[in-house]
């Protein structure tokens, strides 16, 4: 349990800025605590595999997305594009 976000003075006060900042603090530490995923995928073996040990991956092209998930992605940005213009 986390006690005390946004109390000044021993819990006299409460301060609606310091609310949001140690609010903002418990989200980053807990994100920290869940850690960072460590595999094949997020380390991009293929990659490093496919590049080799003289290559360089600036000018490395990704495979492209499925088509499936091309058309997801372009629906959202549409959907976005409406909704904030």
């Amino acid at each position: 349990m986390i006690y005390g976000l946004g109390m000044v003075g021993l819990g006299m006060t409460m301060d609606l800025g310091l609310l949001v900042a140690d609010n903002e603090f418990v989200r980053m530490i807990r994100r920290m605590l869940d850690g960072v995923p460590v595999n094949d995928e997020s380390l991009a073996v293929d990659v490093i595999r496919e590049v080799g040990i003289a290559g360089e991956f600036v000018t490395h092209q990704p495979e492209p997305l499925p088509a499936d998930v091309a058309q997801t992605l372009r629906e959202m940005v549409v959907e976005v594009e409406k909704e904030f213009s």
